[in-house]
């Protein structure tokens, strides 16, 4: 399947991002600059017709033209999840990677092209090809030292960590194949320069990694809008080691994939994420209450069990796609 990606018009996004501040009741983006989303890329195998690998560059896409959006807004950071450690376990990896081997080449010319640097958080130590290609690459380099039953034997013998015994093979500098990691060097490389927006990409990422590499992540900023497509939960090793002190959580009914989401519905999500943001700044750890102001939470929360619902859809072909956000007082539900 052949995959385009369209950037939404700037004008547009600035226009429909005031429009949804209004409907959601919050000013218009003075503070957008602050907001550092953490977008948990979910559910793109089930939320269309796309299969295999097909699906996986689609959810690349959702988040170029996520960040688009976040950029065109004001924003300077945000952070994405797009593998974890673990993901390498699945059955469909092959599929994943393959979508990020098509990924490089896109990434590449958006940040070249719109300014954006790219940095790569996870574990590079051993090569991250799924186990299939790991062992083809260790039956070629064998065949060229054993022969015969003395490479069966051999072959079997290789019981410790596939990729560990690779990175031993391969000290001489003599890669074989294809090596994400060496294309995440160059694109990290190639954007560093870039000072228009940061895009932290966690690739091959664990939370044990984190807290083993604590240096790489201290200066990077905080997290204070975490949106989890699809699910209510961030997983174990999917938080980003002493980032997460002053988050809000959003979530996403809906899918990360491309096909599905307008321009109109991105700058809303964006939207609703900045809302969350905003209600909830300055209510971590040292929350100081105004006179009256925990009579109000206490009538509105306890008395009245507040829930805010609106349904700001617009009539579009798109499906309505919701997001739940948590003030003080309770939870907001926003459809559009």
């Amino acid at each position: 399947m052949e995959f385009n990606l369209n950037l939404a018009d700037q004008s547009y996004i600035k226009r429909t991002f005031r429009e949804a501040c209004k409907n959601l009741g919050i000013e218009d983006g003075s503070s957008m600059k602050d907001l550092v989303i953490y977008d948990m890329t979910d559910g793109t195998r089930t939320s269309t017709n796309l299969k295999g690998m097909d699906a996986y560059i689609d959810g690349g896409i959702f988040v170029l033209r996520l960040l688009h959006v976040l950029k065109t807004l004001g924003a300077k950071n945000a952070y994405i999840n797009v593998i974890e450690e673990k993901h390498k376990e699945r059955v469909n990896y092959t599929d994943i990677y393959k979508a990020l081997q098509k990924h490089a080449k896109l990434y590449e010319d958006f940040a070249t092209k719109h300014g954006y640097r790219l940095k790569f958080l996870g574990d590079y130590k051993y090569r991250i090809e799924p186990i299939h290609v790991i062992r083809r690459i260790l039956r070629e380099r064998l065949k060229e030292r054993f022969r015969g039953k003395e490479l069966r034997i051999k072959l079997r013998s290789i019981d410790i960590d596939l990729r560990k015994y690779l990175k031993g093979l391969e000290k001489n500098g003599d890669v074989r194949g294809y090596d994400l990691r060496q294309y995440i060097k160059k694109l990290q490389k190639k954007t560093s320069k870039n000072k228009g927006f940061n895009a932290y990409l966690l690739v091959n990422y664990s939370t044990k990694w984190a807290a083993k590499h604590k240096k790489k992540l201290k200066h990077l900023p905080n997290v204070n809008a975490i949106i989890r497509h699809t699910k209510g939960y961030v997983g174990g090793d999917m938080w980003i080691y002493n980032k997460f002190d002053k988050n809000t959580f959003v979530y996403a009914q809906n899918a990360s994939s491309s096909v599905n989401w307008s321009d109109r519905q991105m700058v809303y999500l964006v939207a609703s994420a900045f809302r969350s943001f905003l209600l909830n700044s300055g209510s971590h750890q040292s929350k100081v209450y105004k006179r009256g102001e925990d009579k109000l939470v206490k009538h509105l929360r306890e008395s009245k069990l507040s829930m805010i619902h609106k349904n700001l859809h617009d009539n579009e072909k798109m499906f309505p796609k919701r997001v739940v956000i948590f003030s003080m007082f309770g939870p907001e539900i926003y459809e559009f």
